[in-house]
């Protein structure tokens, strides 16, 4: 027999109590399928909360049944000796069968109660023959507690697939007069959003809400990003983002996954890659890594705030997971993994009940998952992780991300410098020389990502302000400047009458690009913003050699050996010089 939804398909194989997870705006969605239910099983479908502590027909809102009953303890003794025929919604019980704490007895009894008058009545209704059935309607994102869950089955309210969202977006578009192009940026901008999240995204757009000149698809990307932010995730549509500095065996593997996810590996049978590991210490550019991995993909990025998933528990993350999957093709960003199971390392396998639940249910949607969702990872502890998430089948690789290599510092600062200096754009051309970069690259030693991007910001910061100030007039010394800066100095004080009180207002008839070429980034300029750096390796080095240690020989590393000009020269512990070809 075909059954009007999955609900009522659930309900027909022996699920005399069911747990119903939607969201509370879509309680009128869940409120259907509950009367199709109904009207298939040929049984009234009544409704209790903790506002109206009485049952009620769902179909007749203002039809009652058990008047008497108020608490949940006096619904559910009502449930256990009634004969009355129907289905019987109880939302939000899940709510008293959490243990807030190991010394709370009180929710502790609490929870066993209820946990066995559940199950009481589940074979209490199915010894009924079909007469009677319990759901519990969560819709605070809250789950049955472990001794339910093998006797109560969970039916999630599914987000539109494909082809409902083109419906939606096929009735917007005759609405709106949308032209087919529009069409697909609206299916995109709705995926991941249930209906009546899509519907009050629209009713924002009409009212102007994102700004009267903002577009249908653009104002529900915007209250889609909201949304996500309201779940503890942050959702970054794919951007154009500049290279990030050395990690040139990443990068080589990033082509791979590309072809991975192409139809032409599903022509080979190729499987869809999984995802990543990125392991070491912190400020090496793992995140950074992430959003360049997003957009040389073309895809979005969501990353999910690693104390949510904590405070959610699995709940929470099957949330995260049902909402990704609507996405489509996408990178599921975690960063700083291993905070998830480092809390409780004095446990057997260092990791909370909590974790271990997260962990599982992270481990079979790893192992199970046939989506277009690559998954990054990073972590500064890859010890932290427990061993079912590293083996093989998990993950892709596991690249350790270290500190930067001589030639990968050359490339970080001259990325950061361009952004200044148009100089810096023509590495071919640099304005430093061999030896000016062999003293940087020496003093940057052990420098992350992070830190050389300060340096040179701070130095940007220097220059831009000695330039503001000689073009208010303040300072009218052009004797550190040569006579092409000095040259377009003058011209640029004569357009524009800059009063001192406004330095840090640029006039509009300046272009960005000319102030940008003025800006001139010296040797001397990085060195002195060096000195007041304390890098992270120098601050804590025995944390950091332990990172390193423990995850660089057993992963895989995301850059090759340096043999460029600036290498340091490798010595025995005599100082003899070795040959790089022995």
């Amino acid at each position: 027999m075909a059954h009007a939804n999955a609900l009522s398909g659930i309900m027909a194989s022996a699920g005399w109590a069911v747990e119903f997870v939607a969201p509370l705006i879509e309680r009128p969605s869940a409120f259907q399928l509950l009367e199709e239910a109904s009207l298939e099983f040929k049984i009234p479908c009544y409704f209790w909360d903790f506002g109206s502590c009485r049952f009620q027909d769902i179909s007749r809102p203002h039809s009652f049944v058990a008047p008497d009953c108020c608490g949940i303890f006096d619904i559910l003794k009502y449930l256990c000796i009634t004969d009355t025929p129907g289905i019987f919604v109880i939302e939000n019980m899940q709510e008293l069968m959490q243990i807030r704490s190991i010394s709370d007895f009180n929710s502790e009894e609490r929870q066993l109660q209820l946990s066995a008058i559940v199950a009481n009545l589940y074979f209490k209704f199915a010894a009924s023959g079909g007469s009677n059935f319990l759901v519990l309607l969560s819709t605070n994102g809250l789950r049955v507690d472990d001794y339910l869950k093998g006797l109560v089955p969970s039916v999630f309210l599914p987000l539109p697939d494909r082809e409902h969202l083109v419906e939606s977006a096929s009735r917007l578009s005759a609405e709106f007069g949308l032209e087919q192009a529009d069409s697909e940026q609206l299916i995109s901008a709705m995926s991941g959003l249930f209906l009546k999240e899509i519907a009050r995204g629209v009713t924002l757009w009409q009212q102007g809400y994102y700004g009267k000149s903002s577009d249908i698809s653009s104002s529900l990307r915007q209250y889609k990003i909201g949304k996500f932010r309201e779940l503890g995730l942050t959702f970054k549509e794919p951007s154009i983002l500049g290279e990030f500095g050395g990690l040139d065996l990443l990068r080589n593997a990033l082509e791979d996954v590309k072809f991975q996810f192409s139809g032409m590996a599903r022509s080979f049978s190729i499987p869809l890659p999984k995802g990543w590991l990125l392991v070491g210490p912190p400020g090496t550019g793992k995140t950074f890594a992430a959003s360049v991995c997003s957009s040389k993909l073309g895809v979005p990025l969501v990353s999910v705030d690693v104390g949510a998933l904590i405070a959610g528990g699995a709940a929470y993350l099957s949330c995260v997971l049902q909402r990704v999957e609507a996405i489509g093709a996408s990178v599921l960003y975690f960063d700083e993994l291993d905070k998830l199971f480092s809390s409780n390392s004095n446990s057997l396998s260092g990791e909370s009940g909590n974790s271990i639940q997260i962990l599982g249910q992270l481990l079979s949607w790893l192992q199970d998952k046939t989506g277009h969702t690559f998954v990054i990872a990073t972590l500064n502890r890859l010890a932290a992780l427990p061993p079912e998430l590293t083996r093989s089948g998990r993950f892709d690789a596991i690249f350790y991300v270290g500190f930067p290599q001589a030639c990968e510092r050359k490339q970080i600062v001259e990325l950061h410098a361009a952004r200044f200096d148009n100089r810096y754009k023509n590495t071919s051309e640099s304005p430093l020389s061999d030896r000016d970069w062999q003293i940087l690259l020496n003093m940057t030693n052990n420098f992350v990502g992070a830190e050389l991007a300060r340096m040179v910001e701070a130095a940007a910061q220097k220059k831009a302000r000695e330039i503001a100030n000689i073009l208010s007039g303040k300072n009218s010394e052009f004797s550190l400047w040569n006579k092409r800066d000095r040259e377009q100095i003058q011209e640029l004080r004569c357009l524009v009458n800059l009063p001192e009180s406004d330095l840090l207002v640029l006039p509009l008839q300046i272009e960005s690009k000319t102030l940008r070429g003025i800006v001139r980034l010296e040797l001397n300029d990085f060195l002195e913003e060096r000195k007041k750096i304390t890098p992270l390796f120098v601050r804590d080095t025995d944390r950091i050699l332990a990172m390193e240690n423990s995850s660089r020989y057993v992963s895989v590393p995301s850059s090759s050996p340096d043999t460029s000009l600036f290498a340091p020269v490798l010595s025995t512990f005599w100082g003899e010089e070795v040959s790089s070809k022995s």
